[in-house]
């Protein structure tokens, strides 16, 4: 029969969301949950540097920007090759490191795989015959299970779902995280079978014998941090601890496991096992099986293959790339590295565009070229390349709008007017508070009331208030704009609110969660009007301890909007304009508020840190813009006590709401929660800081958090210092909304916080999760816990929709902020390349050594086998030792006349011995310094090196692609 189509349905947007730097925000406030890798992929440009140091060509630079013809061999025929390059979450120290990997190729001659195990195990492709009888093309990938055949796979433990990821140093490979085991499962080549990145997806565990084999020591592998997403799902374990069974399964694995440790394994390293977890009856005995094979045999990495796309990505609907054109016809070049090098796309789809779009496609070398979006309709199994139409016409590449719609396109989000059917959910104005909601809130519009935000701020979603008692404590209220009130439930409004998620924050504007009228008027607390509000009001001792707490609707009116550098000079007793003050208060009145307000907060942040809490402070730059918009200059953003003022409120609102929600609604509450990090990774950063003379508890957020306050009083280098808290960053999971009745309460718990409940309550204008939890307040305080019994499963299941919608927003727009920045960074290091100081953040073996450049936030790996003029490379006692026997840019970079300011905070670099370098040394006159050949260059841990950061232009898509980073050595 001829293959049909297996083009799976793609699904609608998901919604999308991030967070500028947040007042409450526990990704920003505290441990940034899930930053295991962004800045890491940012800096990541050695593989398109050619060997003269300069731009690539146009070989290196096509293979940068998913050249190669895209062919796989057949799934049946595939081998499990080893890796040139990249990394996943487990395998990066395993391929750069330590001698790489192993393949894991199934036996040779003899009995085959059928024969040793079972029938189903590596299905091989075949060619079909149409319906004349003749032979159509071989597929090249299997067809997909149906619906059916995959739900009782999933039952019975046979197939695994969730998403598929993958590398962004090279896409063959990708992974699968299987809920309680140790290691992720690779996913190599066609064994993908059609599958996209961020597809929901059904694996099958393949036979050991086509699992990956490391032959390093495991003791000494890492969690790793180099996957395609940068981030950990949450789901793995760190390690492997089923409930013993005695299912005949398992009696007869472990004999099994016996006779392979005996008898040892075969010429490929691989023992000779079963594939029981292909038998298994229920998820429990299929993991409890794999775990055994794992924990008997550690240095096996498990592989598997797609048999079903359960949900296709969002990604398939917004393909986004620049048009090619061979003798197959013409083919999409996607700028996203995650998804297939390359798309077929249907000329006839390009209508009115076509003749130039063509003529385009067949000029090879442009300056720019127009960047279009493509919508995937089809991969057949007889298909190496997904087919796609033509959706849109973008523009040039290397235009700020164009490129930031394309990031936009990239992650989902929508950036569009608001359609007529949202408008005419809008209150018409003017409007006035309602006669019957004064009767029934908090009138609190007397009281002293006022906000503090970022100065360009315009959504001022909170104020806070306090007021010294007679008997010397305070009381203090937090108040948040009521969004709920004018955004029902069910209707257009809502549905267009759930699907943007959050606003996204980018570098040169904001995309609003809701309307102009309500996010900048009438939900914002504007000084001098009556707004409704969420308030929470404590009586606090004067450190920070809470005698009593009220929560209820009320009616505020602020009397002054003020900026965090007004709040912050009023805190350092600065001289400053005073702002407008409204509703007969005065300026010093306000004053007296925030410096008791500032007392206060510092000790619950002094009280959340000694219990727990781990504050990691992430550079985020900021950009100054000339009138066009085009990127001046860049600085990190730079956080003070005012902020600090903020950020401990709206974090103990979140807390006191959560704890409020959870007595009345203890299974159907929307709260948030965040994972403990890799434990894996995080015991290699801290054989890194032992190195150092100190010791580092891993097992809990307090631990880290002491370790590193020793760490600042020790470390004198700042960029040390930073270069050290980016390391642990990588291992830390994201934080995720989740329904309370769906996860156990032993996993409510927030390691960044170190508290066991929290949710987001603070910011409803910008985020749909926190108007979820504005209608359970209210509910709560209408019905009280009696009503929790009329909560049905479908509202749990309701809400559990809603917290992945949300985590797949919230991932999305900081994603989409992050590639903001990283464009504009571009752009300003394409016009004026910077010197700055990077610190060695890694020296692992005699393979690579990576660097972070503080100053803008970027990682970096330089691999010794690229670095040109380099022949031999050593390992021993922590430094890396390289040797240099031709000249070249690579180190003898030319130092510019006009870099000379900055050479003086360059430190010491690499050239012989590193405490006797001397940076007013460096000749300055832009003349080459060529090194003596066969010169030793030693690479340590938290070495100071000077660098050149540029940017490098792919010739294929003619448009802005990554940094170049170079060391400055002479």
């Amino acid at each position: 029969m001829t293959p049909t189509p297996d083009a799976p349905a793609a699904v609608a947007p998901l919604p999308t969301g991030s967070g500028v730097s947040s007042k409450d925000d526990d990704e920003n406030s505290s441990a940034p949950a899930g930053n295991s890798g962004d800045s890491g992929g940012k800096g990541d440009a050695a593989s398109a540097n050619s060997k003269d140091g300069k731009s690539a060509t146009v070989v290196e630079t096509q293979k940068l920007c998913g050249g190669g013809d895209g062919n796989q061999p057949a799934a049946g025929n595939q081998t499990v090759e080893s890796a040139t390059g990249g990394g996943s979450t487990e395998t990066q120290k395993e391929e750069q490191e330590g001698g790489g990997i192993t393949e894991g190729k199934p036996e040779k001659g003899g009995r085959t795989l059928a024969d040793l195990f079972s029938k189903d195990e590596v299905q091989e492709s075949t060619t079909d015959t149409n319906s004349n009888g003749q032979k159509s093309r071989k597929p090249k990938f299997q067809e997909h299970e149906s619906p059916k055949q995959i739900a009782e796979g999933i039952a019975s433990g046979r197939l695994f779902t969730g998403k598929f990821r993958v590398n962004q140093r090279d896409r063959s490979e990708g992974y699968f995280t299987v809920k309680g085991l140790p290691k992720e499962v690779l996913i190599k080549g066609s064994f993908q079978n059609r599958a996209i990145a961020y597809d929901v997806v059904a694996v099958k565990v393949l036979p050991v014998s086509y699992w990956w084999k490391t032959r390093k020591n495991p003791a000494d592998e890492e969690g790793g941090n180099a996957e395609a997403e940068t981030q950990h799902d949450g789901n793995r374990s760190s390690g492997y601890s089923p409930v013993p069974s005695q299912s005949p399964l398992v009696k007869q694995m472990r004999k099994h496991i016996g006779m392979a440790l005996r008898n040892g394994r075969d010429k490929n390293g691989k023992p000779r096992l079963p594939v029981y977890w292909q038998r298994a009856s229920s998820p429990r005995e299929a993991l409890e099986l794999l775990g055994m094979v794992l924990s008997a045999f550690p240095d096996l990495r498990p592989t598997g293959q797609v048999v079903g796309i359960v949900n296709g990505s969002t990604r398939r609907q917004a393909v986004v790339g620049v048009l090619s054109y061979n003798r197959r016809g013409l083919l999409l070049l996607p700028v996203d590295p995650l998804l297939p090098g390359k798309f077929r796309v249907f000329e006839d789809s390009l209508n009115q565009h076509r003749e130039r779009l063509v003529s385009e496609a067949k000029t090879q070398n442009l300056e720019k070229r127009t960047l279009v979006r493509v919508r995937v309709t089809r991969w057949d199994i007889s298909d190496d390349l997904p087919l796609g139409m033509l959706d849109d016409v973008l523009g040039p590449t290397g235009d700020i709008d164009i490129e930031t719609k394309v990031i936009l396109d990239g992650q989902s989000i929508k950036d569009e007017p608001f359609p007529e059917e949202v408008l005419k959910c809008l209150p018409s104005t003017p409007w006035s508070i309602p006669e019957e909601e004064r009767e029934t809130r908090w009138d609190l519009r007397s009281k002293c009331i006022f906000s503090i935000d970022p100065p360009t701020a315009k959504d001022l979603d909170d104020a806070l208030s306090i007021e010294p008692l007679e008997n010397g404590n305070f009381k203090v209220g937090v108040h948040i704009a009521d969004v709920s009130h004018f955004v029902k439930p069910n209707n257009a409004l809502d549905a267009e609110a759930r699907n943007r998620t959050t606003s996204v924050y980018i570098v040169q504007r904001v995309i609003p969660m809701l309307p102009h009228l309500l996010c900048q008027e009438l939900c914002s607390l504007n000084p001098g009007v009556e707004r409704l509000a969420f308030s929470v009001i404590w009586e606090l001792t004067g450190e920070g301890e809470i005698v009593s707490q009220e929560i209820n609707k009320s009616i505020i009116c602020s009397c002054a909007k003020l900026g965090y550098p007004d709040a912050q000079a009023v805190i350092k007793n600065g001289d400053m304009e005073p702002p407008t003050i409204s509703g007969g208060h005065t300026w010093q009145g306000v004053k007296d508020c925030i410096l008791n307000l500032h007392s206060i907060a510092q000790k619950l942040r002094a009280k959340r840190h000694a219990n727990g809490a781990l504050k990691l402070n992430i550079p985020k730059l900021s950009f100054e813009l000339d009138e066009l918009g085009m990127p001046l200059s860049t600085a990190p953003y730079v956080t003070a006590e005012a902020n600090h003022l903020i950020e401990e409120f709206m974090l103990l609102a979140n807390m006191s709401v959560a704890k409020f929600l959870v007595d009345a609604f203890p299974d159907h509450s929307l709260l948030r929660r965040h994972p403990s990090p890799d434990s894996r990774m995080m015991s290699e950063v801290a054989s890194v800081v032992k190195d150092m003379g100190v010791e580092m508890d891993v097992s809990s957020a307090l631990g880290v958090s002491r370790c590193l306050k020793h760490l600042q009083k020790e470390v004198k280098d700042p960029a040390v210092m930073d270069t050290i808290v980016n390391m642990v960053t990588k291992p830390m999971q994201l934080a995720e909304y989740y329904c309370t009745g769906k996860v156990p309460q032993k996993k409510w718990w927030h390691y960044g916080l170190a508290v066991d409940m929290y949710t987001h309550f603070t910011s409803p204008i910008r985020r749909y999760p926190d108007l979820i939890v504005h209608r359970q307040l209210e509910a709560a305080l209408k019905y009280g816990k009696g009503f929790s019994s009329n909560l049905t499963k479908t509202n749990s299941d309701e809400l559990e929709r809603v917290a992945n919608e949300c985590n797949a927003g919230k991932l999305g727009a900081r994603n989409a902020q992050d590639a903001s920045s990283k464009l504009y960074l571009m752009i300003l290091l394409d016009n004026k390349p910077s010197f700055a100081t990077a610190v060695v953040a890694a020296v692992k073996g005699n393979m690579f050594f990576d660097i972070y450049i503080p100053d803008f936030a970027l990682t970096h790996r330089f691999m010794c086998a690229d670095l040109p003029g380099i022949v031999s490379a050593s390992f021993e006692r922590g430094t890396l030792t390289i040797v240099q026997v031709e000249e070249s840019s690579a180190f003898d970079e030319k130092v510019p006349k006009d870099a000379s300011q900055s050479l003086d905070s360059l430190g010491t670099a690499p050239t012989g011995d590193v405490e006797d370098f001397d940076p007013s040394q460096i000749d300055v006159s832009g003349e080459e310094m060529p090194m003596p050949m066969g010169f030793p260059i030693m690479i340590t841990q938290f070495q100071r090196v000077p660098v050149r950061v540029s940017c490098q232009r792919c010739v294929v898509f003619g448009r802005l692609m990554d940094f170049t980073i170079n060391l400055v050595l002479g």
